[in-house]
């Protein structure tokens, strides 16, 4: 695992995680980050960072790092924008509230 400055994490409800990790997979494309799924575990490689997915029963568990704060921003910024578009996509009530939190570098620790 590489080595990077900056971490952090969240949980969140998404109403529909197969239609978040395909449009994640079409961005990637679009946005030459990788994709890779393994199980209920979604890992993105960008340049200069990283994000891993991981779900469960009702919620998802998102852990980002980054070599810097602005690529940090920039990747949490990337995921919350899909994770609404799904929602307004779905015609959910009200968008899920995400708040990031500072993380160790060990995802999910």
């Amino acid at each position: 695992m590489e080595m990077y400055e900056c971490y952090s994490q969240t949980s969140v409800r998404v109403p529909n995680l197969s239609a978040l990790r395909e449009r994640l997979d079409i961005l990637g494309v679009v946005l030459r980050f990788s994709t890779t799924h393994r199980g209920r575990e979604t890992s993105l490689k960008f340049d200069g960072g990283q994000a891993i997915l991981k779900s469960s029963d009702k919620d998802l568990f998102l852990w980002v790092a980054a070599e810097n704060i602005l690529l940090l921003f920039g990747i949490q910024a990337v995921l919350e924008a899909n994770i609404l578009e799904i929602s307004i996509d779905l015609s959910c009530a009200a968008p899920p509230a995400i708040f990031w939190s500072s993380a160790e570098a060990t995802p999910f620790s």
